[in-house]
């Protein structure tokens, strides 16, 4: 028997556990006292057990759902229209140089 079939065993144990609280309509507390079980094992395998049932963040998309891939954004940027001519400007762009190109189609139009 391998450690991962020992631990699925435990889990579906108190999965089962966790079934029996629910129908009982006990408290917690009480629950726990009659069996013998303390809280802190009660809320470590309740945790333990609600977290096996969670798809895990960012390898597995749940059945039905589709991952979307997270693209690159474009950078900022501002488009600029003189005399029909369109100059398109970003962070990077030299603002000297867009500043004469608008003088010049200014002039020319």
């Amino acid at each position: 028997m391998s450690i991962n079939t020992t631990k699925n065993q435990r889990k579906s144990e108190w999965e089962k556990v966790f079934q029996e609280k629910q129908a009982s309509g006990q408290t917690v507390k009480d629950f726990c006292k009659d069996r013998g079980i303390t809280i802190g094992q009660y809320n470590y395998w309740l945790k333990k057990v609600r977290n096996s049932r969670r798809p895990a963040a960012a390898t597995e998309t749940p059945e039905g759902w589709a991952r979307l891939k997270n693209e690159s954004r474009a950078k900022p940027s501002v488009t600029i229209e003189v005399a029909g001519c369109c100059i398109t400007a970003d962070d990077d762009t030299d603002l000297s140089l867009v500043r004469r190109i608008c003088l010049a189609l200014r002039e020319t139009s």
